[in-house]
């Protein structure tokens, strides 16, 4: 699976990925957004905090990995906090094809160098078409399974400075 986005086990090719990666207040903020052909959907994390990033460089195979209530598994390499990505934005979703929305359960995030800042992205998460608050769902609710492999140039790019 080469720059492709999966969901309900149907392949799309991905046209746009961006990985940001800016230094905020002494901690590591990531901003992840891909993008499927017209009306084929995409997904992004957004303004996610990653506590034991310091430099981009050591981002080579480290995970992220979070429930949905934002706790982290213990294979979890990046200290990743969630949290906030709730409360300050809802660009964190998946969109499927079409006017399909969903919500994250498990989100799984691997990062392997190909060279220099470009990186190798697997992308695996749980998720939900629920209209109902994720963080109350039971983990049966999360049955989608959302997968994405993409490469993608890495940069310090803050997107909210340029957002108003």
């Amino acid at each position: 699976m080469k720059n492709v986005l999966k969901i309900h086990d149907i392949e799309y090719s991905i046209e746009k990925a961006e990985l940001h990666l800016p230094l905020v207040d002494d901690i590591r903020i990531m901003y992840m957004m891909i993008q499927c052909g017209s009306n084929e959907g995409g997904f992004a994390i957004w303004e996610i905090e990653l506590g034991l990033l310091e430099k981009i460089d050591d981002l080579d195979g480290k995970r992220i990995h979070v429930k949905p209530n934002g706790e982290t598994y213990d294979d979890d390499t990046l200290g990743t906090d969630i949290i906030g990505a709730d409360i300050l934005t809802d660009l964190n979703y998946w969109q499927g094809p079409g006017d399909e929305d969903y919500c994250y359960g498990d989100i799984k995030v691997d990062f392997e160098r190909i060279n220099g800042s470009t990186y190798r992205v697997r992308v695996e998460c749980s998720l939900t078409d629920s209209d109902d608050n994720p963080d109350e769902l039971p983990s049966e609710a999360f049955k989608i399974i959302g997968k994405a492999e993409f490469t993608v140039t890495v940069d310090e790019k803050n997107p909210m400075e340029i957002i108003i």
